[in-house]
């Protein structure tokens, strides 16, 4: 009994990717006969502030996930859920740069010049989707960064960034695969039980 399949080397047939879909978020291309999400890399942030003890994520609308739950008990008015702070790379900005601006503009926090933000991981969305994260965990201390002005809205649905007590994450529910595992590294790095 073979203990592996052998692998066929079969020659993939290569095809021009033909435009299926054109939206506002994302395009879908055929390649080779499979469907392709086209849409813009992010980066995906869990800013920790230790002297505080606090960290900060975002409490926003997501159409998706009501539309997953819209017929489960508990969840059926529920249109905003907890996540981590996410944003698009724009075309003219490093990972670096857009979580420098995303701090900033999301939760009012301009990070010192010196500062050294470091990735930990890049990852794919799924297989099927062209999008990358760019995850960070950044640990701020007082020196770190300054408090800025935050925009202010005047819609009540739109999303927000709220501060979450280090000492409640464990009754923090997730939705999404890149929040949950923030929070769990963030409980690994930091030994926070």
């Amino acid at each position: 009994m073979q203990k592996f399949t052998k692998i066929d080397k079969k020659e993939q047939k290569k095809t021009e990717p033909k435009k299926k879909y054109t939206g506002k978020d994302f395009d879908i291309i055929d390649y080779n006969d499979n469907d392709i999400i086209i849409s813009k890399d992010k980066v995906v942030i869990l800013p920790y502030i230790k002297d505080d003890g606090f960290i900060l994520m975002k409490y926003e609308n997501i159409p998706t996930f009501h539309y997953k739950y819209k017929n489960t008990k508990g969840y059926k008015d529920v249109h905003n859920f907890l996540s981590v702070i996410k944003g698009n790379i724009e075309k003219t900005e490093s990972p670096i740069q857009s979580i420098r601006r995303i701090l900033t503009n999301e939760c009012g926090l301009i990070l010192s010049h010196n500062y050294p933000i470091t990735i930990d991981k890049k990852l794919f969305k799924d297989e099927k989707n062209t999008s990358q994260y760019y995850i960070a965990l950044i640990e701020l201390n007082y020196n770190d960064f300054k408090q800025g002005p935050l925009k202010i809205s005047q819609n009540k649905t739109e999303e927000k960034v709220i501060k979450l007590n280090i000492g409640d994450i464990d009754n923090i529910k997730t939705f999404d695969l890149v929040t949950d595992y923030l929070l769990l590294k963030l409980k690994f790095d930091y030994n926070i039980k």
